[in-house]
This record gives C-alpha cells, sequence and structure tokens, in this order.
C-alpha cells in the first residue's frame, strides 16, 4: 500500500518521552524504537513501524517491513507500507498518525482518548483476523511460508494459495485442494464417521444419537457410566463434556451441547490419556498427548489461588513467552471440583492432581506434550494411518484414547473418539510450531518453494508488450507453458484466455493462480508499479528497458530519485538475472545501485563502450553486430556465440536482441531461438 505524508518539524520534540509513551500505549511488547534525532525521514520511518507494529497486534500475519521514500516537496514522503487487509491498514495509518500527533503535542490530555481508541481499532483488526483464517493453522502457515521464501497469497474467504502457478497448493487450514470434500463432510459428522469406522473394525466406543434429555439419559444408562456428551457436527471440543459419573451431569452437560447444536450423541467414555496422531499423505508426522486442564496442589494454597497463579504464568500470558491458553472456568467446573471432594476454597493435598474441565483441549487450558515415536506400539501407529486412508483423507487427526500407547490397540481398552479433517496443528513453543508448519508445507510444495520462473519486464507500454510477445512465443515454442498478461488480455499457452485489459496486477494473479502454468512473462509500466504494485515478491528475471521518467507529469510530487527506487525496487528481485538496456544511460546509471552475480548487458551497438568493459571483466553480454552486409546476434559468457538476425516488418533488432537475451537467461538453447526467429 502506498500514502504520501508531509511531516511538519515546528517544534522540538522529547525522543525519550515519546518512547515511553508510545510503548505504553501499546499494551503488549513491541519493538518499536524511538530515536534520538527525530528528522522528519525519522518520523515517517516510525509512522510506518507504527503502522505494522498495529496490524500485527490485531493478528495480521506482516512480516516485513515498509519504506519512506522523500518526494519533490520539501519533508514530503511516499510511504510504502506492508498489509494482509488493505481497509485495516489504512485504519492503522490514519490512527497511527493522530497517536504521533497527539503525543507529540499533548499526550497527557489525549491519553484516555487515545487508549480508547487503540483498543477500539485492535478489537476490530483482530475480528478481520478472525474472519479471514480459521483457527491458528493458516497464521502459523503464513509464518512459516516467509521464514522459508515461499510465497502466499490470499484467494477468496479463508482459501490461501501457496506457492505459483503450476508449483502452487490452496489451503484453508490444513484442508488441502487434494481433500476430498466426502471424506471432509464424513469426517465432520461425528455419528455417521464412528459409524462407519466401527462397521468395519476400527476401535470406536459405543454411540447413538439422542434427541432429547431423556433419550441422552436412556443411552447412559443402557452404556453405563461414565459417558460422554458432544455435539455431531461441532469442532474444537465445543459442547463436548467427557467422564459424565451421573444422570445430573449427563443433563447438564446435554443442556449446554445443546445451545451450540441440534443433534447430539451420547457416546462411551474410555478411560485413558488423551491423543493426538497427526497423519500427512500416509504417514504418522506427530503424537502429542494432551493433558486436561490442572492444577496441582501443594498443600498450602486453595484450588482459586493455585489457578490464578498458573493463569499468571508467562506461558499463559500474551506475549512472546505465551505457548499456552488460560484455563477457562465454566459452570461445569465446580460441578467437576465436588465429584473430587474439592471447591474452589478448598486446599489440595500436595501433588495432588485436580482436573478442572471435561475436555483436553488447548482452546479451554489443556496442555499438549510431544510424544516420542519409538514409544508408541507400531500397530497404534498404523491404524492411526489405515483411519486416515480409509477415509480418504491426506492430513488428518486422529483422537486416540489408551491408557497405555506403548501397548498395541488390540490389547487394552481404548478407542478412537473423533476423526479431525481440519486439525490445528500447532505446538508448544514458536520454535516447534515453525518447524511443524514448515516440514507439513515442504512436505506439500515436494521440498521446494513452490515458485515458477518469473520475468518482469519494466519500460515503455508498447516497448515492452512487444517483447513480453516475442518471449511468450519462444517459450511456447520450446513446450513451456507460459503465461503472458499484457493490455490486450491474457494468455496461457497458445490459448488466449482474458480478451481485456484487466490491470498488471489482476493478469499477474490470473497467471500465478492458475495451475497449468509453468512460467509468467509480465511487462510492468511505471503507473502500474506505482498504482498497484506486484504480486510476486522475487522473479527469475528482471529487464530495465527504459527508466520511464518522461511519462510522469513534472506536477506530480515524485523525484527522479523516487522513480528510480521504485524501478530498482523491481529490479532487486530478480533472483538469477538482471538485464540493461547498455544503450539507454539512465538504466546504466542504476547498475551501482544493483548487488546482483548476473547483470546481462544488451545493446544494438557492437562497438558500444559499456559492453565492452563489462565483456572485459567476464559478464555476460548480448549486442548486434553488422558485418558484410548481414547482422549478427551476438551472445558472451565465456566465450562469443552468434547467430543470423531476421528481422520481421513488426519488430525491430532492439526487440529481438532483448527477447532472445531472455529466452537465454530463462535457459532456452541457442538452437531453439535460432530456430523461431528463422521461423
Amino acid at each position: 500500500m502506498f500514502a504520501e505524508i508531509t511531516i511538519e518539524l515546528s517544534q522540538p520534540i522529547d525522543s525519550t518521552t515519546l518512547d515511553i509513551n508510545l510503548n505504553q500505549l501499546f499494551t503488549t511488547e513491541t519493538s518499536l524504537v524511538v530515536p534520538p534525532e527525530l528528522s522528519a525521514q525519522a518520523l515517517a520511518d516510525l509512522l510506518i513501524a507504527c503502522t505494522i507494529v498495529l496490524q500485527q497486534q490485531g493478528g495480521h500475519p506482516i512480516f516485513i517491513s515498509g519504506q519512506a521514500e522523500p518526494l519533490n516537496q520539501p519533508n514530503s514522503f511516499c510511504l510504502s507500507i506492508p498489509y494482509f487487509h488493505a481497509p485495516s491498514a489504512i485504519d492503522a495509518l490514519t490512527w497511527s498518525v493522530h497517536a504521533l500527533n497527539s503525543l507529540i503535542s499533548e499526550p497527557v490530555m489525549n491519553w484516555a482518548l487515545l487508549q480508547e481508541a487503540y483498543q477500539t481499532l485492535l478489537v476490530k483488526l483482530k475480528r478481520v483476523a478472525a474472519g479471514s483464517f480459521t483457527g491458528v493453522n493458516a497464521f502459523h502457515f503464513f509464518n512459516a511460508a516467509y521464514a522459508n521464501n515461499i510465497p502466499y497469497l490470499h484467494l477468496v474467504d479463508k482459501i490461501y494459495q501457496f506457492g505459483y502457478g503450476i508449483n502452487s497448493r490452496w489451503l484453508n487450514s490444513s484442508i488441502t485442494d487434494t481433500t476430498p470434500a466426502l471424506a471432509v463432510a464424513l469426517a465432520k459428522d461425528k455419528l455417521f464417521c464412528a459409524q462407519l469406522l466401527r462397521a468395519t473394525g476400527f476401535p470406536i466406543p459405543l454411540q447413538s444419537i439422542a434427541t432429547n434429555v431423556d433419550t441422552a439419559l436412556q443411552m447412559a444408562e443402557k452404556m453405563g457410566y461414565p459417558v460422554v456428551i458432544k455435539p455431531i457436527a461441532l469442532d474444537k471440543g465445543v459442547g463436548v463434556a467427557a467422564g459424565l459419573l451421573n444422570a445430573d451431569a449427563v443433563k447438564r452437560a446435554f443442556m449446554e451441547a445443546a445451545k451450540n447444536s441440534q443433534r447430539i450423541m451420547v457416546e462411551k467414555h474410555i478411560d485413558g490419556d488423551d491423543y493426538r496422531i497427526s497423519v500427512i499423505d500416509g504417514v504418522v508426522e506427530r503424537v502429542t498427548r494432551r493433558t486436561v486442564a490442572h492444577i496441582i496442589g501443594d498443600g498450602i494454597s486453595s484450588v482459586q489461588q493455585l489457578l490464578d497463579k498458573t493463569n499468571a504464568e508467562p506461558r499463559r500470558n500474551s506475549g512472546k513467552q505465551q505457548t499456552l491458553l488460560p484455563i477457562k472456568i465454566t459452570e461445569e467446573t465446580a460441578f467437576l471440583l465436588a465429584e473430587q471432594d474439592l471447591s474452589f476454597a478448598a486446599i489440595p493435598k500436595i501433588g495432588q492432581f485436580v482436573r478442572l474441565a471435561r475436555i483436553c483441549n488447548v482452546a479451554v487450558g489443556g496442555e499438549p506434550s510431544i510424544v516420542d515415536l519409538s514409544l508408541v506400539h507400531p500397530d497404534n501407529l498404523r491404524l492411526a494411518i489405515r483411519v486416515a486412508h480409509y477415509l480418504g483423507l491426506d492430513v488428518a487427526g486422529i483422537d486416540f484414547l489408551s491408557p497405555d500407547i506403548s501397548q498395541a490397540w488390540h490389547q487394552v481398552n481404548c478407542g478412537i473418539c473423533e476423526v479431525n479433517a481440519q486439525p490445528q496443528i500447532s505446538g508448544n513453543s514458536d520454535t516447534v510450531k515453525g518447524q511443524r508448519y514448515s516440514a507439513i508445507l515442504s512436505k506439500l510444495l515436494n521440498n521446494a518453494d513452490g515458485r515458477i520462473p518469473i520475468t518482469a519486464i519494466v519500460g515503455h507500454q508498447d516497448t515492452i508488450e512487444k517483447i513480453a510477445g516475442l518471449l511468450h512465443k519462444i517459450m511456447c515454442q520450446s513446450g513451456v507453458m507460459t503465461g503472458l498478461t499484457t493490455s490486450q488480455g491474457c494468455w496461457i499457452g497458445d490459448e488466449q484466455v482474458a480478451w481485456k485489459n484487466l490491470g498488471a496486477f489482476a493478469g499477474e494473479r490470473l497467471l500465478l493462480t492458475d495451475k497449468t502454468v509453468e512460467t509468467a512473462i509480465i511487462p510492468l509500466t511505471f503507473k502500474q508499479i506505482l498504482n498497484g504494485g506486484t504480486i510476486f515478491d522475487v522473479c527469475d528475471i528482471a529487464i530495465l528497458m527504459n527508466t520511464q521518467l518522461e511519462n510522469i507529469s513534472l506536477n506530480e510530487p515524485y523525484s527522479p530519485a523516487a522513480l528510480a527506487n521504485l524501478n530498482i525496487s523491481v529490479l532487486q528481485r530478480a533472483r538469477k538475472a538482471v538485464i540493461l538496456n547498455a544503450d539507454d544511460i539512465n538504466c546504466m546509471v542504476q547498475r551501482q545501485f544493483l548487488t546482483h552475480q548476473e547483470i546481462v548487458l544488451v545493446s544494438t551497438n557492437a562497438t558500444q563502450t559499456e559492453v565492452l568493459a563489462h565483456i572485459e571483466k567476464g559478464g555476460r553480454a548480448v549486442w548486434l553486430d553488422t558485418r558484410y552486409n548481414q547482422t549478427f546476434i551476438c551472445f558472451y559468457h565465456q566465450k562469443i556465440e552468434t547467430m543470423p538476425l531476421i528481422i520481421n516488418s513488426d519488430f525491430s533488432g532492439a526487440d529481438i536482441v532483448f527477447t532472445v537475451a531472455s529466452a537465454w537467461m530463462l535457459g532456452i538453447p541457442l538452437t531453439t531461438i535460432y530456430a523461431f526467429i528463422y521461423s
């Protein structure tokens, strides 16, 4: 997102006080640092930092920094701000401007209003985040993608794409683009899923649907206490109550479950530890033991005091050290304590385990711990794999109850209580979470980064679209399914798929989200970069035909330096090579800002001094050379190779030499390039 701002330094600013007030205003720990010397540039940078931190506190996946570029007017800047949701970023920027102005002018007078506005906006940002992805999976997948240089983008609703084109995968939380819809629907219906699995010999506890409280009580009496009450089609432990010992407990649990679902089931309770066995593509990725929310008596403190102390631990509070959620107290907690002959005021014995919830879910304060796979009986691992395979799930969380997981399932009283088609993967530390999500993404993307070769061509529209069109034809003739977007439409391979100008951003999106595209060619004018930005974070080849400064009105507030920086921002994303027009002095000036190992100079002049000097240093180059009334295209990389130039009336020698240079750097053999030119 781009924004223009002007900063007026009308009075001295106490940077120390501003630093203290700003960090107090953000209620959780931040990395904001106010520099000692507050110039206009420093304040612009601080404004961007505040906007990013606020989005991050709202749960938005922002992992990169922004940039403030000076404009022509004094103390005016063009702000480049990363965002997840554009309207939220605008709200965050607006609040940050107001906050900095208020803290600089009248911090004491404006403090209460600022805090109120901050809290209101934070709630709004969190609501947007909650509506954009399910559970914690998506955010951690974003984080893992960023850490592993994997591109991702939002498609629609809660569906996201990781990677580009033919190498991309789509995810909705942990549901993938290859997860069968039928399997997901079946797993979400706990009763039907259990009936199917039990009928085929899997260890499933007795279950029955209960239409009302009386039916639930009859089922409980028939099965024998303890029992479990659970909604049939809800996730995350909502409405589930396990270990119910009597009719009163069943009545309360049924009424609570009925608040969330009309379809409720009664299940025979299995005594044992609660395990989540995570299966991905037919392999057990992890086994996690989930311990119910609890406290341990010390013989001195009451249940309430121990609970308060436990919830005050850093690992259960928001901040960098948080790995667990606070223990959630409900009306049922008092009854559960009574079953243990305790109350909130009672003092448990030293070492006494006091259960505070009827389910082990992390959402209500449960504690996960990783189980070494070598301690799990192989038959139990095979059982989980069989269940996932039988239901057709590529990603599954198998909830398994067993008194001893080192014993085979067919030798002890154990059972599968649930199969999750969209499991929350999580972990008990940031490091573990990062490793788990990274491993899953790596597996989904075949141990690669999911990228496809992208060629970005920057310059005047007519010129760059001619080169893009020629390059597209060469790539298609080479057997590569190539996507192209121009002002005339979009092509995938030889097929035109759009017949109007979608705009660079929408056209780019069309190509990068199509799972048949093996490489993409994206021509970009300066105004397209400025107005819409780009989807791609890096490209393989970046070509600069000219600097386009003459396309911008002198009345517009962009300095030559700011315009050049936008061109450079595209060139610096090239991970394989940058191709520069050696005949354009402005292009060559920008060479000094590039640190690429591979810079290719292209010229229509065989005696171009920059090209000759570049070759002398061992650099790659492509140029035109006319000898004996014949023009040749010359390629230099350790040695000179040539091919005759055949000029079509629709294209100039410059068009062709840039096109073949691009194809050459994309790995197309010179014989294939020559065959195309000759044809």
